[in-house]
């Protein structure tokens, strides 16, 4: 017996009522496929102890519909109670029952119906080998170009490169990027949170890399194909930040010369990645709020709404929660914001073995693009891999990059140093432990990296001089 299991989605109805779509996936596979199929489980995430639900309802009149409009098949309505459907771990093992129970029959997976987690849940499924099923993957026919649907017989391998990232290689980076195990940790959590439709928030100083991860998260997020949007909101005054996020009418100001789609429009179907984000207005955090709520836009100088499908993803390098408490930012946009956090550590707050480690992979990538072959002895490189980098990532890539740029043969500690103590007077605190903290790093690169003369420079032992070095 030839048996199709499928999730019922929002694609079978049109947009916001129980009717029937023109489109319908789960009709169309039976009137438009080649493939024919003698019974086909439907699966709702309803309860059937509530028939009276808005899910239920739904489910029961496309039921009724396909019994009567495909006569050569049997069809069950299976509800599954699910509460949350991009809730990976509800979901699973109520799609492996369901798998179990009709094990004995040709089985068929319509891959292309459901929420990224249920695509997601079918593949593992598919992969692990407990089950023998074909997987059955739909085209929307809006997209083609004789308006027909398609459906294909598909292995899962070549779903997309989303898909096999996922599946075979989970952290998938520029190669000059280094996972470390405290990195590896971060990105661990990532991979979890790419598999459910949810807000991320990034947390970290300046250059600890929050838009590679946002980029990570956007590429690695099953179903989005829609652009990966970047702005800095911390760069831009409110009316034109409002202008580049929700897109204005032509004449709606001064020098609005034709109309303009904003970044969540681009984004549509993507990602957008709001950066230094605890920096914005009250008025322009009011906006957000009712643009994450209500899932549409509005053009400045137009009242019409625009609908959006966009995974957000914020980053900042401020405490929210401080912010919330001291009235400056609204605790229910940050809520909305902040459904998994994710907290990438500074430079400096990496192990010395795993911060070596990243400097030399850095050192490396850059003789790569210099094209230039530069050894650095072993005061050089100490001197940096003590240095704090306040800057962190982007500061040690630009050092790095400076290096390459005025030297030829070989790196000596002196011209590290020089570079190292020029941009330690970037730093302005006024705290008495980060003067001394200062003064102690000036002082071990002054020695050459040699902590007994850096001590006794100092006048303090080297037990006390290693406790302010760690």
């Amino acid at each position: 017996m030839r048996t199709l299991i499928s999730w019922i989605g929002w694609l079978d109805f049109e947009k916001d009522t129980a009717n029937i779509s023109a489109f319908a996936p789960n009709v169309d596979i039976h009137l438009k496929a080649n493939i024919k199929f003698d019974k086909h489980v439907l699966l709702s995430t309803g309860d059937d102890n509530n028939p009276a639900g808005r899910e239920e309802r739904k489910a029961s009149k496309l039921f009724s519909h396909l019994t009567k409009t495909v006569k050569k098949c049997q069809f069950e309505l299976k509800f599954l109670n699910i509460e949350d459907a991009f809730d990976y771990q509800e979901i699973y093992p109520k799609a492996e029952a369901i798998l179990e129970k009709y094990k004995n029959d040709s089985l068929f997976v319509n891959f292309s119906i459901g929420t990224s987690t249920m695509r997601v849940t079918w593949t593992f499924l598919a992969e692990n080998n407990k089950f023998n099923f074909k997987l059955i993957f739909g085209r929307d026919p809006q997209k083609i170009k004789n308006g027909k649907p398609q459906f294909e017989q598909i292995n899962f391998k070549l779903l997309s490169p989303e898909v096999q990232t996922i599946v075979s290689n989970p952290i998938n980076l520029d190669p000059q990027i280094t996972i470390t195990e405290t990195l590896k940790q971060v990105y661990a959590k990532a991979q979890k949170a790419i598999l459910y439709n949810v807000n991320i928030l990034i947390l970290g100083e300046t250059g600890t890399g929050k838009e590679g991860l946002a980029r990570y998260l956007h590429n690695n997020t099953i179903g989005r194909k829609g652009n990966f949007m970047a702005v800095n909101c911390a760069a831009i005054g409110d009316e034109l930040l409002e202008s580049r996020l929700f897109g204005h009418k032509k004449g709606s100001f001064t020098g609005a010369s034709s109309d303009q789609e904003g970044f969540f429009e681009k984004a549509n179907n993507g990602s957008i990645f709001l950066d230094e984000i605890g920096d914005i207005s009250s008025r322009m955090q009011q906006s957000l709020l009712r643009v994450i709520q209500e899932q549409k836009v509005i053009r400045i100088g137009e009242t019409e709404t625009r609908d959006i499908n966009v995974k957000i993803i914020c980053a900042t390098n401020k405490n929210l929660i401080k912010e919330v408490h001291k009235g400056n930012f609204r605790a229910d946009l940050y809520y909305r914001l902040s459904e998994v956090e994710l907290n990438l550590p500074s430079l400096n707050n990496y192990p010395l073995l795993e911060k070596k480690e990243i400097i030399n992979t850095i050192i490396k990538h850059q003789s790569q693009l210099f094209n230039k072959s530069l050894v650095f002895n072993k005061e050089s490189l100490n001197i940096l891999y003590n240095y704090t980098f306040p800057g962190n990532f982007r500061e040690l890539e630009a050092i790095i990059k400076n290096i390459y740029i005025f030297n030829d043969h070989s790196v000596d500690s002196k011209y590290v140093f020089s570079i190292l103590n020029k941009r330690s007077e970037i730093s302005n605190s006024i705290l008495l432990q980060d003067i001394i903290k200062e003064h102690v790093r000036k002082v071990y690169h002054m020695k050459d990296g040699h902590k007994t003369n850096a001590a006794k420079a100092l006048g303090i032992s080297i037990n006390t001089f290693q406790k302010y070095l760690n």
